[in-house]
């Protein structure tokens, strides 16, 4: 049986788990390395709380994040993490790990939310959220190839993959 935790203690398990199931699921992972500024696993708490923030941009969040959640991370550290494409394949090796955590977990509870739907059985199904935020303040003005003439700024779209797959 489970015991009552809180979110970010959940969080931090979880990621944990997945990141130690990551590394013993290769032999040598290429994508795995200590990080002084901003290690992996805080990494991926910070990107998991982001997802679930009620925050207007990534700096919002950075201030939410430490005064909410105790996280410190410096401004460049955090957005300069989000371009490298190491974080990317680490992301995608701890992905695939959470995500046999989540089916084993759903799956010895007994808990199949697509079940009523045998006609999905031949399929990968993906299940996703998104938003869409208007433009930040500090936003560049760029000139959209439908109206080269007018120069506007450009809005923020986010797509989040919530199951990368459910296999029957």
């Amino acid at each position: 049986m489970y015991e009552s935790q809180t979110l970010n203690a959940f969080i931090f398990d979880h990621c944990n788990k997945s990141m130690d199931n990551a590394v013993s699921a290769e032999r040598y992972p290429l994508w795995k390395r200590a990080c002084p500024g901003l290690n992996d696993i805080g990494f991926i708490r910070l990107g998991m709380l982001r997802c679930i923030s009620l925050v207007d941009s990534g700096r919002h969040f950075l201030q939410a994040a430490e005064e909410v959640h105790e996280e410190q991370c410096p401004l460049s550290t955090y957005f300069k993490s989000l371009k490298s494409p190491r974080r990317v394949r680490m992301l995608e090796a701890v992905e695939q790990q959470s995500y046999d955590i989540y089916s084993e977990t759903l799956s010895s509870h007994g808990i199949d939310y697509l079940k009523s739907f045998p006609e999905l059985n031949d399929y990968t199904v993906l299940a996703a959220d998104g938003h869409f935020i208007d433009h930040a303040c500090h936003t560049e003005k760029y000139n959209p190839p439908a109206n080269p003439d007018k120069k506007s700024k450009q809005s923020y779209s986010k797509l989040v993959t919530i199951c990368k797959k459910l296999e029957y």
